[in-house]
């Protein structure tokens, strides 16, 4: 029996389930099979293509050469006392001439009060992005013949977003 039939052989097969489990199973062993196969029936040729192509090949221009500085925006919200939850968007654009590198945001909320939450940062492109947050006061207002006499906690968010813009030089 040759190394690739003993490997396999239903012995192997039962084992792979029994160490992996259906599914996975499943895949090695098509997987198995599938390589066995091509194996045993060589190598395929492969014909020319009828025509070659012609490609045209330009000189490059001058290397680009980019300008990037780091950036920074950092902006807080509270609640005031007895106000319902406030959305937030808070939309963040690149300088007059410069694109945001996608790649380089970077978000950190310092502050979040407890019925507040983040919602992320999106779309993110070169032209810019939003942040989205909720911003919830926790406790309640109780008013008495029309006067607050207990108030609640007032709801906050604070976040940093750190990115790196670009422009040709």
């Amino acid at each position: 029996m040759s190394r690739v039939h003993r490997w396999l052989s239903w012995k192997w097969v039962a084992r792979t389930i029994k160490v992996l489990g259906g599914l996975a199973a499943v895949i090695v062993i098509y997987t198995a099979f599938d390589n066995f196969f091509l194996l045993e029936s060589g190598p395929t040729e492969i014909e020319p293509p009828s025509a070659l192509g012609e490609a045209a090949k330009a000189l490059p221009a001058k290397p680009k050469k980019w300008e990037t500085r780091s950036r920074k925006f950092s902006r807080s919200h509270r609640n005031n006392h007895c106000q319902g939850p406030t959305k937030i968007k808070w939309m963040v654009k690149p300088s007059n001439g410069w694109k945001i590198d996608v790649s380089s945001v970077r978000h950190t909320i310092p502050d979040i009060s407890k019925k507040s939450s983040f919602g992320g940062i999106a779309p993110i492109t070169e032209d810019g992005f939003t942040i989205n947050a909720s911003v919830a006061n926790s406790g309640n207002c109780f008013r008495v013949l029309g006067a607050t006499v207990s108030k609640d906690a007032r709801g906050s968010i604070g976040i940093r977003v750190d990115y790196t813009e670009f422009r040709q030089q």
